[in-house]
């Protein structure tokens, strides 16, 4: 049960920051830059940030995906890959929660599962 678990929160932080990639490059200048709270004559200036942003979020997703196929394969190249990428996204949602009450909730999303993730890592 826990493997499944396990599993599916890596999938799941994998999945969140695909989508935070897809809002904040391809979507962010066709009207996602109003989730973002950014008005249409102030996207153009802040899209170089956000596009910066959605490749971070993209590598993120990506270094979670690669390290579970290590980590299934039996290689403990995996759990390093993990564990960074769950720290990081933890320490993101943290910051996104206190920074701004309205984004709380996400950064709850953001970073609880892989704060999940690094417990069932060190604990067995």
């Amino acid at each position: 049960m826990k493997e499944y678990l396990f599993i599916v929160l890596v999938i799941y932080s994998a999945l969140f920051h695909l989508v935070a990639f897809g809002l904040e490059t391809v979507l962010f200048m066709k009207g996602a830059h109003k989730r973002f709270k950014v008005s249409k004559e102030d996207a153009p200036a802040v899209y170089p940030f956000a596009l910066n942003q959605g490749f971070y979020n993209l590598f993120l997703a990506f270094a979670m995906v690669v390290g579970l196929v290590f980590k299934l394969r039996g290689d403990p190249l995996g759990n390093g890959m993990l564990l960074s990428s769950a720290f990081v996204m933890v320490g993101a949602g943290i910051v996104l929660a206190v920074s701004n009450k309205e984004l709380a909730k996400v950064g709850v999303l953001q970073g609880l599962p892989p704060a999940v993730i690094i417990y069932l890592l060190l604990s067995y």
